[in-house]
């Protein structure tokens, strides 16, 4: 009987031999969810990054489009045949150029002074206030430039003809037409060719296009 009792002891496992191969190898079922649970989480983390990375990218891309296109100088159109009719109130068949020859009209002033000549003044004031019209509504996205001119003969003094440009850069600005459009070369003495020519050079204004535009 006592036998029996002993050989049921030696077959029944040591239960701390057992709690210590459990400690170094645990079972499975105790590790796998918590390492399934870490796996998840590191791929949220890693969607997550790719995510903010593309947002920062495409942040990053959009601002230097931005300052590409701030920085990249817009060409304005040329006047053409089409602004003509606007312009002067009359058509033409001929193909202007956006040059200087685009249009051009005489100013007349009075003998010797800066004064518009009376017999031409609402003349004058007509081609001033269309100009100044002309400049306004289209300058924003055309490149227009007016130019004035005069001249004075050989031996004169050039200081009426400087008086004119003065004037008529004056009454133009006043009108809506930028500053910063206005060339004013400086006037140009002229010989005669017979004794008939006037003393006084003729004083110009003209509208036209530099060849910074399409």
């Amino acid at each position: 009987m006592n036998n029996d009792n002993f050989e049921n002891r030696e077959n029944e496992p040591d239960q701390s031999t057992q709690q210590w191969f459990n400690s170094i190898d645990p079972p499975v079922q105790l590790v796998a969810p918590v390492q399934e649970e870490s796996s998840k989480s590191r791929f949220k983390l890693f969607i997550v990054v790719v995510v903010g990375l593309l947002v920062v990218s495409g942040i990053i891309l959009a601002y230097v489009m931005l300052v590409i296109v701030k920085k990249t100088p817009e060409i304005a159109k040329c006047i053409n045949n089409d602004y003509f009719k606007e312009l002067t109130g009359q058509t033409t068949e001929s193909r202007l150029s956006s040059g200087k020859n685009f249009y051009t009209e005489t100013i007349a002033f009075s003998p010797e002074t800066s004064d518009y000549l009376k017999d031409n003044q609402a003349e004058i004031d007509s081609i001033i206030v269309n100009v100044g019209k002309f400049y306004k509504k289209y300058s924003s996205n055309t490149k227009i430039t007016v130019t004035i001119t005069s001249s004075y003969m050989v031996g004169n003094s050039p200081d009426v003809s400087n008086s004119r440009i003065k004037k008529l850069k004056q009454d133009l600005i006043a009108n809506g037409v930028s500053e910063s459009a206005i060339n004013t070369p400086d006037p140009k003495p002229f010989t005669p060719e017979d004794e008939e020519v006037a003393e006084e050079g003729p004083t110009l204004i003209s509208v036209s296009s530099t060849a910074q535009c399409t």
